[in-house]
């Protein structure tokens, strides 16, 4: 194959890889959201505190982090999948844990279950985001605003819990 092609193909392949790498986390969190119900009669039961964003906030600020982590794995797999196992599974399990959060908290209507699944959150998003840092300084960077919407969310979670 001769250069231009090389370079067409390549850059082709990294669009498809960039493309599956914001879709796999965007498509994580829509489908998470069938387990939201904001609407629920037990949810808007709780009293919730002053500092809680509204849901249209959310929502933007959610398909905000989504987009910046599949950036983030997007630089990660294109320096090599199996070079980067480790970071890799890292970013799949917070993404799991991330889906799993709006299962207990909204669908088992489990306060503390939310906390718990927050701290682990937080455990292996900080986890994720030093292994992609390690590969890619810019792809640790990405992550700041997912730990610090975390300790919002959890925050929240945690007045839901002194509060109800």
């Amino acid at each position: 194959m001769d250069k231009i092609s090389s370079k067409f193909v390549s850059g082709k392949d990294n669009l498809v890889k960039l493309v599956l790498s914001i879709a796999i986390p965007v498509l994580v969190g829509m489908t998470s959201g069938f387990f939201t119900d904001a609407q629920s009669e037990w949810y808007l039961g709780l009293q919730g505190p002053f500092f809680q964003p509204p849901g249209w906030l959310i929502s933007i600020v959610w398909i905000t982090l989504y987009i910046l982590m599949g950036i983030a794995f997007y630089m990660i797999w294109k320096k090599g999948f199996s070079e980067n196992k480790k970071p890799i599974a890292l970013f799949s399990i917070q993404l799991a844990i991330n889906f799993s959060w709006s299962f207990v908290f909204f669908t088992l209507q489990s306060l503390w279950g939310g906390l718990v699944m927050m701290l682990l959150m937080l455990f292996f998003v900080a986890w994720t985001a030093w292994e992609f840092y390690k590969v890619s300084k810019k792809s640790g960077y990405l992550f700041i605003p997912y730990i610090v919407w975390i300790f919002i969310a959890m925050s929240v979670n945690i007045a839901f819990i002194i509060l109800n």
